[in-house]
């Protein structure tokens, strides 16, 4: 992507975590999300999954169909800003802002 290599790794350890830009959490990896965010956090990482109240939950961006069966974004600016990330206006205009509950669940 623009001259850079992309490196796609799939079921990767949580100590390969800190080496991630970017880090798409599967649902499969729902215990472990507590886990997973708090390593993810002290690294400059971008988070993403599936997972409902994912961005609840401190994670930065969920994705999902909505009630139309169209693709839907939650965004937790709040967690993005303290893991130092800037996120696209564009991005923004599409997305709902979210933010993180104290249990981290709605």
């Amino acid at each position: 992507v623009q001259n850079k290599i992309l490196l796609i790794k799939r079921n990767i350890k949580l100590s390969q975590i800190a080496q991630c830009q970017i880090l798409f959490i599967n649902y499969s990896k729902k215990n472990q999300l507590k886990k997973i965010l708090r390593i993810s956090q002290k690294h400059a990482i971008l988070t993403i999954s599936e997972i409902k109240n994912f961005a609840q939950q401190n994670g930065h961006i969920r994705l999902f169909l909505n009630q139309e069966n169209t693709l839907s974004l939650e965004v937790n600016l709040s967690a993005i800003k303290q893991s130092q990330l800037k996120i696209s206006s564009r991005i923004l205009t599409i997305a709902t802002i979210v933010s993180s509950s104290a249990k981290g669940e709605k």
